[in-house]
């Protein structure tokens, strides 16, 4: 009999006692305390380390507050006057807090946008304020108003940098109100997201590995690319509000376009998705009407932010849009095109790409033949395929785990006899 068997027996066993249920979902959330009151110490530290406590007195009262929850975290996990359970709103809300410090301190060291992709975006809502067209537009002017370093900037094999929009129109859109409203930083936006994504992930991941979920969003490069900033933060709250609404596949799909008109990289999950949800209807072929309802709604939510501009001039949209598939964009990233980047293994760009392409079709493939062991890994397939690509960059990895963790939640309730929800399963 394996490990999770044998929990499974332990939980059902337990579920006729009330006393052993509560025991062992005591028991995961006191870990949760420890974890997490561990890790805002080890943040906290490598923040002090950035910006010494007495560079500037808020900075002093944040780090030390931060100090204080990791201790009352680890606290709670080993007292012995109140259930832990009684106190776990504690954990998100420690969480937040460490997610709000870091981004204070961040940005107050580091005063330029460290990415080009935000410059061009906030400069896209200014020019959409005028009723101009960012896919019809020099954004090169982007990065002379929001100065960024010449190292992050995105180049092409060509020796040119990318100048044009090549997002999503929510990309964008999601700036046009605090641009008139006066907003200069626009990571502001980056950071409620984040903060929301905490709250969610606590709100709707199955059973009691629920206090582990907002973790999945407070490792150290998450916690970075906030402020850095990357934007992928922003399609994680619809995105995992989608899986947690399948049940709902018009609600789903709503949110899953609305995820999808935000950056490209959530479009990488679809076809796994779409065999998800064909299969869990049982359907022979992929007729049931709930899919092709899913289908429908998300097709009308990614159009209704992107139709204008793909109305206005269907080529400008495509091409920029396209453009991370299409451009002859430099490889770079952390994945297998490492051996190329530094010159180890003289191979051309196609050969990751057919890599990557290769590898998406037999995964599809495993998941169409051995449906019921592929549904719970079907998350992290698109960070398995862009780790073959030629531009793997971490940010196509790690804004995979709320959903992985999810997925691992939902495995655990039904590995142990909860009944299937059809959430991240």
């Amino acid at each position: 009999m394996g490990l999770a068997d044998r929990i499974g027996q332990l939980w059902r066993a337990a579920e006729s006692e009330t006393k052993g249920f509560e025991n062992l979902t005591e028991l995961l959330t006191r870990i949760a305390f420890f974890v997490s009151g561990g890790w805002i110490l080890a943040i906290a530290w490598i923040d002090s380390s950035r910006a010494p406590f007495f560079a500037d007195f808020s900075i002093t009262a944040i780090l030390l507050v931060a100090v204080g929850l990791g201790i009352l975290e680890i606290g709670v996990a080993v007292q012995g006057w109140v259930p832990s359970r009684k106190l776990v709103f504690l954990i998100p809300l420690s969480i937040v807090y460490l997610t709000v410090a870091h981004y204070w301190i961040f940005v107050h060291i580091i005063l330029t946008y460290g990415t080009d992709g935000m410059a061009l975006n906030q400069y896209s809502a200014i020019l959409v304020l005028r009723g101009q067209n960012p896919y019809t537009s020099d954004l090169s002017p982007a990065l002379v108003l929001f100065p960024v370093p010449e190292t992050v900037l995105t180049p092409r094999e060509t020796g040119e940098i990318v100048t044009s929009q090549t997002y999503p129109a929510l990309s964008f859109l999601l700036y046009v109100p605090f641009v008139a409203a006066g907003v200069a930083d626009m990571r502001i936006v980056s950071l409620g997201a984040h903060v929301l994504s905490i709250f969610l992930l606590f709100r709707v991941t199955r059973g009691p590995l629920n206090v582990f979920a907002p973790l999945a969003v407070s490792f150290l490069d998450v916690l970075d690319f906030t402020p850095a900033p990357l934007q992928d933060i922003l399609w994680i709250p619809p995105i995992v509000l989608s899986v947690a609404t399948l049940n709902r596949p018009r609600w789903s799909g709503l949110l899953y376009g609305i995820a999808c008109s935000i950056k490209p990289v959530p479009w990488l999950i679809a076809p796994y998705l779409f065999v998800y949800l064909w299969k869990r209807e049982g359907t022979k072929l992929p007729t049931s009407p709930r899919l092709w309802n899913f289908v429908a709604f998300s097709a009308a939510s990614f159009l209704a932010f992107n139709g204008p501009f793909l109305v206005a001039d269907p080529g400008a949209w495509a091409s920029g849009v396209l453009s991370p598939l299409i451009a002859n964009n430099v490889p770079q990233g952390t994945g297998v095109s490492t051996l190329m980047q530094a010159a180890w293994i003289p191979v051309s760009r196609t050969f990751f790409s057919v890599m990557a392409i290769t590898a998406a079709v037999v995964l599809l493939t495993i998941e169409i033949v051995d449906f019921e062991k592929a549904r719970y890994i079907l998350w992290w397939f698109p960070a398995i395929v862009m780790f073959l690509s030629y531009r793997s960059f971490q940010n196509y990895f790690i804004y995979w785990y709320p959903l992985v963790f999810m997925s691992l939640a939902s495995w655990f309730m039904e590995r142990i006899g909860g009944r299937p929800r059809g959430e991240a399963t």
